[in-house]
């Protein structure tokens, strides 16, 4: 769509070089009539009154003499971007292509264009033109000799039709991108609810689960020490196999009372205890010890990066945050398991009323595309046997039940996970 809508292009296609004069006349006249309008309306009602009347009805008429010319020309007008309104197409036009062959040609591979057939022959019925192109409302008839005036009005409306029809296509065009956008949008909040159920089915029936097995699991520790504390004072050494066989019993029940733990606090029923001001830095410290104590990788680098330590003083439970944290070491150090440079840092900054606690690693990129699904329960990225899938899950439920929240941050692939916790003003 040209950018002047005042501004006509219309194209006569005609063997007659009198015929492209006449029309050149015709279109300057109204052109001189216009201005002259303009300039008796400024006398009259004043200088601040113009309408630019000459920019409304201002055309430019171009010439071709032959049907495959004129064809070529519209295609060519189409492809600079600035294409032809209208046509007025002559029926005869020896030796080339006739009007009606021109039509159907350029109506092929214009879609827009508005077309006028001039004929002073009954070269073709009304019904047979209707038949080679099919009844459309892009093509008129007129009878030559044709009438000045005729001549004006049929270029003004079909000019102004061409236009109309540009805007329609846009608005066409800008409905399907907000309907594709609104789709997207209905697409995703789909996918969002049907995740969100999907948590809330598994949270029910991880609740109902952790609930059945949380007593059985206590009671079974408690059998293990009983039968510990009998078999130390059989007269059997260290290596025996009954020994062997209650330390597995008792390893394997503890990892899984931890694993019915995780599940219930996972569904929010861990029993809270009085939230107490306590320091951040003094928290992280003592939980990177613990870490560090208990991670059988040694070679593993923990970078401390603390801003305003001392002022850093946060409420909540320092057990259940002091678990939020290790999950993420544990997940940080699973990142860097097979890295030759083995690097965490934990940092911290501060916003006007929050701390962020910051977690990175030198491990191997991810993907965009998992950014929300690593914090559903039960996805992993890990092997079979590596990984529960929970701890991600159980740290941002942690956090979120202190008033803060756990996102992660996604630079090139590599990853940062970001606790933010409100300060103790």
């Amino acid at each position: 769509m040209t950018d002047n809508e005042n501004l006509k292009r219309i194209l006569v296609i005609d063997d007659q070089k009198s015929i492209h004069e006449d029309f050149k006349t015709i279109f300057g006249e109204v052109s001189e009539s216009d201005k002259e309008l303009d300039l008796m309306a400024q006398q009259i009602l004043g200088a601040g009154s113009k309408k630019n009347s000459t920019e409304i009805f201002k055309y430019v008429v171009d010439s071709a003499f032959q049907g495959q010319e004129g064809y070529q020309k519209i295609l060519d007008a189409k492809k600079s971007g600035n294409p032809y309104h209208m046509a007025f197409v002559d029926m005869r036009m020896p030796p080339g292509w006739d009007g009606l062959e021109t039509i159907e040609k350029v109506l092929k591979d214009d879609n827009d264009i508005q077309m006028v057939i001039c004929t002073a022959y009954s070269d073709h019925s009304v019904s047979d033109i209707e038949a080679r192109i099919g009844i459309t409302d892009r093509v008129l008839i007129i009878k030559k000799p044709f009438d000045k005036v005729e001549i004006i009005q049929l270029a003004k409306s079909l000019c102004e039709k061409w236009f109309l029809l540009q805007k329609a296509r846009m608005k066409v065009e800008e409905m399907e991108t907000i309907i594709q956008q609104r789709s997207k949008e209905i697409e995703e909040i789909q996918k969002q609810l049907y995740r969100s159920s999907k948590m809330a089915a598994m949270g029910t029936l991880a609740g109902g689960v952790a609930h059945e097995l949380n007593n059985p699991m206590a009671i079974l520790l408690g059998y293990v020490g009983e039968v510990e504390k009998n078999v130390k004072t059989l007269p059997i050494n260290e290596n025996n196999s009954l020994k062997k066989a209650i330390e597995g019993i008792r390893v394997s029940a503890k990892r899984m009372y931890i694993v019915v733990k995780e599940l219930l606090t996972f569904v929010g029923e861990n029993q809270k205890e009085d939230f107490i001001d306590f320091k951040v830095c003094d928290f992280l410290d003592a939980t990177i010890s613990v870490f560090s104590k208990t991670t059988l990788d040694k070679d593993i680098n923990v970078i401390k990066e603390y801003t305003n330590s001392e002022k850093l003083i946060i409420k909540g439970d320092n057990l259940q945050l002091q678990e939020m944290i290790l999950h993420l070491l544990n997940n940080a150090k699973d990142a860097i398991a097979q890295t030759p440079i083995k690097t965490i840092l934990i940092k911290t900054l501060t916003t006007d009323k929050n701390v962020q606690i910051i977690i990175e690693d030198s491990g191997t990129p991810i993907n965009e595309d998992i950014r929300e699904r690593i914090f559903e329960p039960y996805f992993t990225t890990k092997s079979v046997g590596k990984g529960k899938g929970i701890g991600l899950s159980v740290a941002r439920n942690i956090a979120r039940s202190h008033s803060g929240d756990l996102s992660l941050d996604l630079v090139d692939g590599k990853k940062s996970f970001i606790v933010s916790l409100p300060l103790t003003l």
